[in-house]
């Protein structure tokens, strides 16, 4: 059955629901018995200007042939989708012209249908050329008459009642015909068929009208119960209004009694509210005397307000000419302070280059006290031995005797460690702990003296870190002694303590790092060693402003406490976590703070170990330039001596 009715079609007519008793095959083919023919193509077609039409269709090739690209001959959603590069429509515009011109709702259009969609899209029922190009169609609808099988086949039909059964009889008229042609013991099968398939739908269409029936027959109570219903509520309804316009009535009585005693106690009030307006006349006169006496007060208060007006106005102008007074001192103090800085460095150039100079001095020297020496020894060594021949013997030059003389020499501006040898003894016990340890040492080797050499020994720099407990002070000693990163580290509990040595230069620098308990009760034990410290590095994370917050106090109390000559530093430790959002102190804010408390100021990571060599290294080097300065402040009186601590400096410096 579904070859001969599509799923959204019904079928329509009547029948009797009964088996017909004889096969009209038995009965014999009637000739002569002419009808119609129902092809719908023999419709009256609308009369259409042939060339506008021709036109319409030519489009619709073209467009047809440009929607099939693959030349498959139909076409899908997809093939119409990619019409959106070379059509003005939208996705679900294109989606829309698909769905109308797909009729039958299989998913893909065929040539037919397209031309059908596009020819009422443009108010055009049928062409010429659609029936020219539906060739299938057209033969489907044949003059019956014409052909003695397929009359036969409509008498069939006709006689078993299934005429008006069926829409489409010509596949069917087509398997009676090549049945009867090849197989015609087939026939008897094919009308077994088509008779139970006849009953049943005759069945059926007596089931439908019966429930067309009862349909009818329940809209028909349904509108008398609905009517039923509308009518009890119209009474109920009526009978609700009369209650409510009796009670209404009821209301207005007593209301319009209440009025009345309502009106009465407000005419009383009235009265009393005359006898009042009387006193407060009598009271208001009084008032407005005190009022005119109180209008003089208040413009005698007005003028002094003035006065105090301008002079407020006159303070905050000496006010702002003190602030900005103010301002251009802290100007010129840090111009000042900068000018400072660079005297000094000009200071320790100027030095350098009269260090060469005396320096090139001092060679001369040397070589002129070794000439003097050995034209001494000579003239010795012929005044007690004028006599006597010298065998002959290996010996070594001039200046091996010089080296080897049994009673030593006193050399003058030898070299600058003697001269600071003997001017280190004015220094002053509170400055021992910043002056370079140089010593002279004197050795007798086969009683002779050897020349003096300087040996300049390891300075020794205490380092004290500060800051709240979890800011990474542990963790960046740590990873700056050993150079890893331990991710385990506990807390630290009131003092711990490392070492480390670097080269700077030719100076080979201990620094002592201690490690400092960040917990408030730890507090005291920790003033205790930043007081004697050489260097101070306060600490915080750039990812907690309250460790920020915090480091403030900690700069404050070492500002008030720390010795001269101390270098501060401010660190904001944990730049490896810095991004957008886990960052709260910004560098802007760690750099305002270190310039208020003139200190040094670095970001670091302590886990990947950024920055901390080369923090480290300018600590020691600051370290190392403040020993000099004031070791030049106690010895600048000897020459040698400032000599030797300008050549350190310089070559720090450079």
């Amino acid at each position: 059955m579904s070859k001969w009715l599509n799923d959204d079609e019904v079928l329509v007519g009547k029948g009797s629901g009964g088996a017909v008793p004889m096969s009209p095959r038995m009965r014999g083919p009637q000739f002569g018995s002419p009808r119609p023919s129902r092809s719908p193509l023999a419709s009256p077609r609308e009369t259409v200007p042939e060339g506008s039409l021709t036109e319409t269709m030519d489009k619709a090739k073209e467009l047809f042939v440009l929607c099939d690209k693959e030349r498959k001959g139909f076409i899908t959603k997809r093939d119409m989708q990619r019409l959106q590069a070379e059509l003005p429509l939208s996705p679900e515009q294109l989606e829309t012209v698909f769905e109308s011109l797909d009729r039958k709702s299989n998913g893909f259009i065929t040539p037919a249908e397209f031309k059908t969609g596009l020819g009422e899209l443009v108010g055009l029922d049928d062409t010429p050329e659609l029936s020219q190009e539906e060739p299938e169609e057209a033969t489907n609808q044949v003059d019956w008459s014409q052909d003695e099988a397929s009359a036969r086949f409509v008498d069939v039909l006709m006689e078993l009642g299934a005429d008006k059964l069926f829409k489409d009889q010509q596949e069917l008229c087509t398997l009676w015909c090549e049945l009867q042609r090849d197989r015609p013991e087939l026939l008897s099968i094919l009308e077994d068929v088509l008779i139970h398939a006849v009953s049943h739908l005759q069945d059926s269409i007596k089931e439908r009208d019966s429930l067309e029936q009862a349909l009818r027959r329940r809209e028909n109570e349904h509108d008398q119960v609905v009517r039923s219903i509308y009518e009890e509520m119209e009474n109920q309804i009526k009978e609700e209004r009369e209650k409510h316009l009796a009670q209404d009535r009821i209301k207005q009585k007593q209301r319009g009694k209440q009025l009345q005693e309502e009106l009465k106690l407000r005419e009383q009030e009235l009265e009393n509210a005359m006898s009042k307006q009387k006193d407060l006349e009598t009271k208001i006169r009084q008032l407005s005397c005190e009022q005119s006496n109180i209008k003089e007060q208040n413009q005698q208060l007005r003028r002094l307000n003035i006065q105090l007006q301008e002079q407020v106005e006159s303070t905050r102008e000496q006010l702002q000419a003190t602030m900005g007074q103010l301002s251009l001192l802290q100007l010129n103090d840090t111009r000042e302070q900068v000018a400072r800085q660079r005297n000094v460095m000009k200071v320790s150039r100027n030095m350098q280059k009269e260090k060469e100079s005396l320096l090139r001095q001092l060679e001369l020297l040397r070589d002129m006290n070794k000439r003097l020496r050995d034209e001494k020894d000579a003239q010795q060594s012929q005044k007690r031995n004028p006599n006597v021949t010298k065998s002959l013997q290996k010996k070594g030059s001039i200046i091996g005797n010089y080296l080897l003389q049994e009673k030593p020499v006193k050399r003058q501006l030898s070299s600058s460690d003697e001269l600071e040898q003997d001017n280190g003894k004015e220094v002053t016990n509170s400055s021992k702990r910043h002056q370079p340890s140089c010593r002279v040492r004197c050795e007798n080797v086969e009683q002779t003296e050897t020349q003096n050499k300087t040996v300049c020994p390891q300075r020794m720099f205490k380092v004290v870190f500060l800051g709240n407990s979890g800011v990474g002070k542990s963790s960046f000693i740590q990873h700056y002694c050993s150079g890893c990163f331990n991710s385990k580290m506990s807390a630290t509990v009131g003092i711990d303590f490392q070492m480390k040595t670097l080269h700077l230069g030719s100076t080979t620098i201990t620094l002592q790092l201690w490690d400092t308990a960040g917990q408030e009760r730890f507090r005291s034990i920790t003033e205790q060693y930043y007081r004697k410290a050489d260097g101070i590095l306060a600490m915080y994370d750039i990812t907690d402003s309250t460790s920020f917050t915090a480091v403030r106090g900690w700069m404050d109390s070492v500002k008030e406490k720390m010795c001269e000559g101390v270098v501060l530093m401010l660190l904001g430790n944990k730049l490896d976590l810095a991004d957008g959002h886990s960052r709260e102190v910004i560098t802007r804010e760690g750099q305002r703070l270190a310039e208020q408390h003139q200190a040094l100021f670095y970001e670091c990571s302590a886990k990947t170990g950024f920055n901390v060599e080369e923090l480290m290294s300018d600590l020691a080097g600051y370290g190392i330039v403040f020993l000099y300065i004031i070791h030049i402040t106690f010895t600048f009186d000897c020459l040698a001596c400032m000599v030797y601590a300008c050549s350190r400096i310089f070559v720090y410096v450079n």
